[in-house]
């Protein structure tokens, strides 16, 4: 299983990883901020 998760890592771009951190990131921001509304 691990070896399998390695590999795909390995298959995706640093810059899509990139991008689901970041809209993951504003997607938490953007909750918070309708839950405090």
């Amino acid at each position: 299983m691990y070896l399998y998760s390695q590999k795909q890592a390995e298959l995706v771009p640093d810059c899509f990883i990139f991008k689901i951190i970041t809209l993951t990131f504003y997607l938490q921001l953007y909750c918070t901020v309708i839950v405090h509304k």
